[in-house]
């Protein structure tokens, strides 16, 4: 299938300047990434308009085809859309970035945090283990280590 073909099938009407404002990338890798991360698929069949459709079709296109495709169709038009993105506004976000203004940056991601550290249990001697499979026996729940509010901190009198 030829470039214009996947566009045809998968995009349709919409012009390139036109997708790539709306998925908010200059880049044509990250705008189909994009997109085929919103277009739904199955068993990695990409849908073509229904599913009866994509399945009626003598072949189906699996989502690395159609990117393939509809990359090449952004890279053979490059001409036509990329002056129309130069007037675009691309608020907040740096337009040869690559990124997605909804995908934190390094500086704006909130640092992780800090495991609680486990409890520390008293040395004590090793469980007695089960004769067959070597597994140690569940031990009984204590009262510290039940969650706040639970029957086993508050037992009922």
């Amino acid at each position: 299938m030829q470039p214009n073909e996947f566009w045809k099938m998968y995009i349709g009407d919409e012009k390139p300047a036109a997708l790539m404002e709306r998925l908010r990338t200059r880049d044509p890798e990250t705008c189909i990434a994009r997109y085929l991360a919103r277009l739904p698929s199955l068993y990695g069949i990409a849908l073509r308009g229904d599913w009866r459709t994509t399945f009626a079709a003598e072949r189906q296109c699996d989502r690395f085809e159609v990117a393939r495709g509809l990359t090449a169709y952004l890279e053979e038009t490059r001409e036509d859309w990329e002056p129309a993105l130069c007037n675009f506004e691309w608020a907040g976000e740096d337009p040869n970035d690559g990124r997605a203004s909804v995908e934190p940056k390094a500086a704006d991601a909130p640092p992780p945090e800090a495991p609680a550290p486990a409890p520390e249990q008293a040395p004590g001697p090793a469980p007695e283990t089960d004769g067959e499979h070597g597994a140690a026996p569940e031990p009984s729940p204590r009262p510290q280590d039940a969650a706040p509010g639970s029957l086993a901190e508050n037992p009922p009198a």
